[in-house]
């Protein structure tokens, strides 16, 4: 009689699997949700809603990011970002979802909003933390954010729509110029993408 005894280890595969699980799902300059793991959480959410109890979207663009990248260089850029990225995540629930969708665009979901005005009093504390100086290795500089907050009741909406409509507040306030946060209105024309 005999025995034949099999052992496996099964550690590196689980480890290179969560390895992967995180590349998937996060951005690896940020570590914010990366864009595809930040829109599936969305529509998710959406589906899971009912009509008073629905995500908000804030979206936020950095301003003149670009010039911190051809002035500093790519590294300073990517510090900013995560400087900007732990700014955000400090700013927000733990429930709530910050998400890198861009070079230096982000988005934030707020689950269980009830109306616009709260989503409005998330935004309103997210414009504050850009109020204040950004201290980087290559120096100190302003870092500034246009806003734009979407929040809708209608259940046949989906995440690309409400992002959409997060998107066209943002612009509007990138044009006027303003730190506060927008929240986009279905009566305004939506501002051409070409700027």
């Amino acid at each position: 009689t005999g025995a034949i005894v099999c052992v496996t280890d099964v550690t590196e595969s689980a480890r290179l699997r969560d390895e992967l699980h995180v590349r998937a799902t996060f951005d690896d300059i940020t570590r914010c949700h990366n864009r595809a793991s930040t829109m599936t959480a969305l529509e998710t959410l959406l589906s899971d809603a009912d009509a008073t109890n629905r995500p908000a979207v804030i979206f936020v663009d950095l301003v003149r990011f670009k010039e911190v990248n051809d002035k500093f260089g790519h590294a300073a850029g990517d510090e900013l970002l995560s400087v900007v990225a732990r700014r955000l995540l400090r700013a927000v629930r733990t429930e709530d979802i910050v998400g890198r969708i861009g070079g230096d665009e982000f988005l934030v979901i707020r689950p269980g909003i009830t109306d616009a005005e709260r989503a409005m009093s998330t935004a309103s504390r997210l414009a504050e933390t850009f109020r204040h100086q950004v201290r980087l290795k290559a120096g100190r500089l302003s870092c500034r954010a246009s806003i734009g907050v979407a929040w809708s009741s209608d259940p046949a909406l989906d995440a690309e729509g409400l992002v959409a409509m997060a998107d066209a507040a943002m612009y509007q306030a990138k044009r006027s110029g303003a730190d506060d946060p927008i929240l986009y209105q279905s009566h305004r024309k939506p501002p051409i993408h070409g700027d």
